[in-house]
C-alpha cells in the first residue's frame, strides 16, 4: 500500500497546519487535534479542495487556506 503524501506547513500567522494528500480528496490537521476532510474541486490552476467551512488552494508550492470565519492564510511548506 503507497504512502499517504503528506505536506506540512507553516502559516503567516505561525499556525502549523498538515495535509494529507489524496486522489479527489484532502484531510487538513490544524495543530495535533483538529482534522478536517476537504474535496476536490475545480481550479483554473492549482490544486483545490473545500467542504463548506473550510478552502485550501495550492499553487507554486505556497497553500492559501480559508477558514470557516473567512480568514485567509498563506502557508509555506515547513522545512524539516
Amino acid at each position: 500500500m503507497a504512502q499517504p503524501n503528506l505536506t506540512s506547513y507553516k502559516c503567516d500567522d505561525l499556525t502549523e497546519i498538515t495535509v494529507q494528500w489524496q486522489d479527489d480528496k484532502a484531510l487538513l490537521q490544524i495543530g495535533k487535534t483538529q482534522k478536517i476532510s476537504l474535496v476536490h474541486v475545480r481550479a483554473a490552476s492549482g490544486a483545490r479542495y473545500a467542504n463548506d467551512q473550510h478552502e485550501i488552494w495550492e499553487h507554486h508550492a505556497q497553500l492559501r487556506w480559508t477558514d470557516k470565519n473567512g480568514t485567509v492564510r498563506l502557508c509555506h511548506p515547513s522545512i524539516p
